[in-house]
């Protein structure tokens, strides 16, 4: 049985790296099949299992998948989100938006339903709902953009006090005050003398 419990969590990490690797997404379907054949009750492999039959075009198998994965994780924003592309392709926009608004709801620190959800209201001739979200969007992947970048400085140059000091005002902006705390005493450890810190 331990043994089983260890194949089952190496099947949602290799179906991932299949699915990135596009060309082969049907031999993610297969290892998932197999997956949940030894555990039927894993909304992970559902959830993967739906990605790769979208990236096969196979929407209605898509979302039944997905479906599955939401019955038995129903707070998982990135299915919600996979739902939601799946609904746009089918040309279901009044669902599509019900998916992406939910995606954002369990979601609130990634960008693409923001642009989703606004391509679908722009869809569905809902104007006013198309700009407000495309403006979100656009902030929201400026906010990403920013802190891949002041990421990288710490990565790149770990010693640097203002690179963290940096970060650390990045994530109080975003109102992550736990990553700002640790950013910021990082910060102080490095240049204790800086008041502006303190």
């Amino acid at each position: 049985m331990q043994q089983d419990s260890a194949y089952v969590e190496a099947y949602p990490a290799l179906a991932h790296a299949y699915i990135r690797a596009l060309a082969r997404s049907a031999n993610a379907v297969v290892l998932l099949q197999q997956g949940l054949n030894i555990h039927p009750q894993h909304a992970l492999m559902y959830r993967l299992l739906g990605t790769a039959y979208r990236f096969q075009h196979q929407l209605n198998d898509a979302q039944e998948a997905l479906q599955q994965s939401i019955r038995l994780n129903p707070t998982d924003g990135e299915t919600y989100y996979q739902q939601g592309i799946v609904h746009f392709k089918k040309r279901n926009d009044d669902l599509a938006i019900q998916s992406l608004k939910k995606a954002i709801q369990f979601e609130l620190d990634t960008f693409q339903p923001y642009y989703m959800l606004a391509q679908a209201y722009v869809r569905s001739g809902d104007r006013k709902n198309a700009e407000a979200f495309q403006k979100l969007f656009k902030r929201i992947h400026r906010q990403s953009e920013k802190m891949f970048l002041l990421k990288r400085a710490v990565d790149v140059n770990p010693s640097n006090s203002q690179n963290w000091y940096r970060l650390a005002q990045a994530y109080f902006e975003n109102q992550d005050l736990g990553s700002g705390l640790d950013a910021l005493n990082r910060a102080i450890q490095l240049q204790s003398e800086n008041l502006s810190y303190h």
